[in-house]
């Protein structure tokens, strides 16, 4: 995660070697004017980067991607 809870995540950022100009353009591409209006940016495999604005309502999946592993 770039962004967590509209926290931006500086290590994420440094490890994924993403400075915050690319980071605000992709918000910018989403529509929204300022990364204070995001609440979660996750870097995806495929190299894009996904936006989920504060004012978003959260939906889940149906499916599950990964079964939990019980200890």
């Amino acid at each position: 995660m770039l962004i967590a809870d509209g926290v931006i995540q500086e290590r994420t950022l440094r490890h994924e070697q993403i400075d915050i100009e690319e980071l605000q353009q992709a918000v910018r591409e989403h529509g929204l004017a300022d990364l204070d209006q995001v609440q979660l940016a996750v870097l995806e495999v495929d190299g894009t980067i996904s936006i989920v604005p504060k004012d978003s309502e959260t939906i889940r999946t149906q499916k599950r991607f990964r079964q939990r592993h019980r200890l």
